[in-house]
């Protein structure tokens, strides 16, 4: 895993559960539809569902073992009411570089963060004060044995 997904070697991972990230959104904008789904990733033939090719991924991931959580941000993004649709929508209105906010309790959300092991010392201090300045210094950190 650190090295498909953590290619700089002061990387970190956290871990929740499915549950605890769903419990610990708090509020979200008018119009924001989440789906929070496990990947499938069996062989399928393609779909014309949008939703459907959100939540699948090649059977090469298997050992990812991965939920995703897909924020639709209203119309225009997805036809909600046709997800069979294949019209696209406008790149303009969807073009968004510094991402979408979306308020959750980190109290309940982070249950442990890994270290990649090729990590610096520095590093994981870093990530440590961190978690002391946003008072969540009981959530356990450590170095990952992978």
């Amino acid at each position: 895993m650190w090295l498909n997904y953590g290619v700089e070697e002061n990387s970190i991972a956290i871990q929740t559960t499915v549950q605890k990230l769903f419990d610990s959104i708090k509020t979200l904008k008018d119009g924001y539809n989440l789906y929070l789904e496990k990947i499938d990733y069996e062989k399928k033939p393609p779909s014309t569902n949008w939703l459907d090719v959100m939540f699948n991924k090649g059977e090469s991931y298997n050992f990812e073992k991965e939920f995703r959580l897909l924020n639709v941000m209203g119309p225009g993004i997805a036809n909600l009411n046709y997800p069979f649709s294949n019209s696209l929508p406008n790149i303009k209105d969807i073009n968004n570089p510094d991402g979408i906010y979306i308020d959750v309790d980190l109290d309940n959300f982070l249950e442990r963060i890994y270290i990649s092991s090729r990590a610096e010392q520095y590093f994981k201090n870093d990530v440590e004060n961190e978690l002391n300045q946003a008072n969540c210094n009981y959530i356990k950190c450590s170095y990952s044995k992978l």
